[in-house]
Parts: structure tokens; C-alpha cells; sequence
């Protein structure tokens, strides 16, 4: 989680820098951004990036919604009103009935929080005094989250060999969350991201799952692909994956390679490297 944590923050400092450096690349605005973020110094070394601001709260995971931050940090929620960046407030704290900071996500007048422990909901409908809504735990080892229409597509870790990857919990009663589907995937899930009828799960296990969600109730896996390392983290914007990936010593520090199936055409390419870590781009049309 720490890796898609990173991407989040370089996404967050860097989409409101213009960088001329980079023009020549496609307009994405994921890729230009992780690009600036990891090439600061050779691409545009006037690039500055300073803090101007902290809220004294611990956090392993955290959301925007409108004028409010929410953290989560193991079983305490603190929501933080973030209107004036330069005086961070925090208006409430409040404890869960679990383990919930793997992820957060704010939709409405609900929080919904992912950990250990499954899924928490939270009516957040008043930020000062946040009350606990509903809690669903259909197994261990919650991931992450993306909410819906009504649907939470979350992914779990591989608890055993048998144990679905994504399950879909129907949030319609924020009060009684139920889950209506599930779907097994290679390595279970360390990220899930949503787009069309299209689930994208990505596992420790070094592959990405794609899974066709158009009927909740029965997800259905229609294609697979493997990552030269361990895929932490992804996203979807205009046809294409972006799978972020820390090396697995058993597979090598491998670049790029291509890759088809029936039902799609995947087409892999490096976009972005450190040490580390890779950004690749799996085209999904």
C-alpha cells in the first residue's frame, strides 16, 4: 500500500504543475504527472515542492471530499477541515469497531473505510460528529476500495488459494452492506479500479485481472496478465492500465514485454522507472 500511497501523493503536488518538458507525451494527465514526479530534477529542475502545512494526526490512508480530509489510522478516523491549506483544522476524531486504514473512499454523506477487519461505513453527513453506519466482513485482509452506484468493488488480499480476490458489496443500506459477488483472482488484490463494466485487479502475485462487473451478482474474469514484479497499485483513464509494480527478485527487473488474449489486445511499455520501481501502461482497447 505504501507505493500507491507515493503515486497518490506525486499525483496530488504534481497535476497543478504545468510542465513544458513534457509536451511531447501524450496529455494523460496520470502519466504526465508520475513522469514530473519521478524525473523532477532532470526534467524541470525549477520544480519546487515544499510543505506548508501539517494536521497532527496519524495516517496510513486518506480522502478528499469538498473542504474536508478524512485519515484514517488503524481502527481511528480523524476528518480535518483543509479549506485554508495553510491552517489544516481537525474537526473530529472517532474510533471504529476494527482494523479499517488500508483505504479510504468519500462518496456523498458516507466514508467508507477497508481493512483487516473488511469494510467499514461511516455517515459523515455532519463532519464535526461522524457515527458508524454499517460494517460487512465477508473475509480478512481488505485492500481496497472504489464505490459506485450503490456498489463497493473491493479488493482482499490472498488469504488462501480459493479466496476471491474482488467482491462487490451492495451499499444501498448504508445500515445492512451485503456482499452479491465475487470474482477469484491470481495473487488475490492489492488495488482495484473500475471503468465501464471492467473491474482492474492487480495482486502481490505480479498480475492484473480484468473482470467484467456489467452484472454485479456474477463478476466474470475475462483476461489476465502478468507483471514482471509484484503489482501494488492501479488505474484506468482513456483505454489504458496503469499498473504501478516493485520488483520481485524471482522475476527479474524486466522492462517491458507484450502480451494478447482473445478477448484483448495488451500491449505493455516502461514509462517510467527508479531503482525501485516501474509504471507500466497495458493498453485495455
Amino acid at each position: 500500500m505504501s507505493l500507491r500511497r507515493l503515486i497518490g501523493f506525486l499525483l496530488t503536488v504534481t497535476l497543478c504543475v504545468a510542465s513544458p518538458g513534457m509536451a511531447q507525451e501524450p496529455a494523460d494527465p496520470i502519466l504526465s504527472s508520475v513522469l514530473v514526479g519521478e524525473a523532477a530534477a532532470a526534467q524541470t529542475p525549477s520544480l519546487k515542492i515544499e510543505s506548508v502545512s501539517r494536521v497532527s494526526a496519524a495516517a496510513y490512508t486518506v480522502a478528499i471530499q469538498g473542504r474536508y480530509a478524512y485519515f484514517v489510522d488503524r481502527a481511528y478516523l480523524t476528518i480535518a477541515d483543509v479549506s485554508d491549506p495553510l491552517g489544516p483544522a481537525i474537526v473530529s476524531q472517532m474510533s471504529m469497531s476494527g482494523d479499517f486504514d488500508n483505504d479510504i473512499s468519500v462518496v456523498g454523506n458516507y466514508a467508507y473505510a477497508v481493512g483487516w477487519d473488511g469494510l467499514q461505513i461511516i455517515n459523515t453527513s455532519d463532519p464535526t460528529h461522524p457515527t458508524q453506519s454499517g460494517f460487512c466482513s465477508p473475509a480478512r485482509w481488505a485492500t481496497s476500495i472504489v464505490v459506485r452506484n450503490n456498489l463497493a468493488y473491493v479488493s482482499f488480499g490472498a488469504t488462501d488459494v480459493s479466496s476471491p480476490g474482488l467482491r462487490i458489496i451492495d451499499v444501498s443500506d448504508s445500515a445492512r452492506p451485503a456482499e452479491i459477488g465475487n470474482c477469484l483472482a491470481i495473487g488475490g488484490g492489492a488495488d482495484v479500479a473500475v471503468s465501464g463494466n471492467h473491474a482492474y485487479l492487480v495482486g502481490g502475485n505480479t498480475a492484473l485481472s480484468v473482470i467484467n462487473v456489467a452484472d454485479p451478482t456474477q463478476p466474470v474474469k475475462v483476461a489476465s496478465w502478468w507483471t514482471s514484479g509484484d503489482a501494488e497499485g492501479v488505474a484506468v483513464a482513456c483505454n489504458y492500465a496503469y499498473i504501478a509494480e516493485a520488483p520481485n527478485p524471482g522475476n527479474g527487473e524486466g522492462v517491458g514485454c507484450e502480451s494478447s488474449t482473445s478477448q484483448t489486445r495488451n500491449t505493455l511499455s516502461l514509462l517510467a522507472s527508479t531503482s525501485r520501481h516501474h509504471l507500466h501502461s497495458l493498453h485495455a482497447g
